[in-house]
């Protein structure tokens, strides 16, 4: 139990889990304005500064981080909560582009003015909550370009958009995502494999979901059991224009399917 205040990146070598122990939860705070934490990162893939970096080797004083790769395993954060304090417009609290037998479980994160929770997604994350940022989640593919999943996770009060996603793969069984303009928004050019069953979209201001490249065969987007609430456009497809309203303020989406159909 208790706070722990850091003011630089935490490196975390493959095969090492950070679990936290103890009748409340460990915190883990990033100080208020941290140096470098208020400026883009101009070279990162991220353009951001990392709370906790999980990384394909052990970085020593002096020695560059290499990223986790599709041979990241075993890496995992559980039942450890996160926060961002003021003064760090760029920081985000977790990059995790790990592969198998990775996951992060039992994390609240408390973003506030800083840039987002996670930066780039990998195999699996479960009862998970995220508050502010401009994104609750940002993300390329994985890095062995498999699905993500994502499970039982609650992500509200981003600034821009719940998850902004290219080609990530997600897969979301019982998400909410509340109090945005965006649920999700798959960047301009792009296309992603979007998966969602029994999720939720709560006073989403602009769409639930963004889509781009439409009719783009590796587009595809499969919704099932989704409510929404105060979500006037469920879905925007960029491209086209096209939009799939709600009827009411609050309506349900048994079955909507986008992409390639075969039969």
């Amino acid at each position: 139990e208790g706070t722990y205040t850091i003011s630089r990146t935490l490196y975390v070598p493959p095969a090492v889990r950070l679990i936290g122990y103890g009748k409340k939860r460990p915190v883990i705070v990033l100080k208020e304005k941290a140096k470098d934490f208020d400026q883009p990162a101009p070279n990162d893939k991220g353009k951001a500064h990392y709370m906790i970096w999980f990384t394909s080797n052990t970085v020593h004083d002096g020695e560059a981080p290499k990223d986790a790769t599709a041979g990241t395993f075993y890496s995992a954060i559980a039942n450890i909560d996160l926060r961002i304090a003021k003064g760090n417009s760029n920081a985000v609290c977790l990059r995790t582009h790990y592969a198998q037998h990775c996951f992060i479980q039992h994390v609240d994160m408390y973003v506030g003015q800083g840039k987002a929770g996670i930066f780039d997604v990998g195999n699996e994350m479960q009862d998970v909550n995220i508050y502010g940022g401009e994104y609750g989640i940002y993300t390329t593919k994985t890095s062995p370009s498999w699905q993500m999943t994502i499970l039982d996770t609650h992500i509200q009060g981003q600034r821009k958009a719940c998850v902004l996603s290219e080609e990530g793969g997600l897969s979301l069984i019982g998400v909410t995502f509340a109090h945005a303009p965006v649920g999700i928004e798959v960047m301009k050019e792009r296309s992603d494999k979007l998966f969602l069953e029994n999720c939720n979209f709560d006073d989403i201001t602009n769409a639930g979901i963004i889509e781009s490249n439409e009719n783009y065969s590796p587009n595809q987007l499969s919704m099932l059991h989704i409510c929404c609430r105060k979500t006037p456009l469920a879905v925007w497809f960029r491209r086209s224009g096209k939009k799939v309203t709600g009827s009411s303020e609050s309506y349900f989406i048994n079955e909507l399917t986008h992409g390639l159909h075969q039969s």
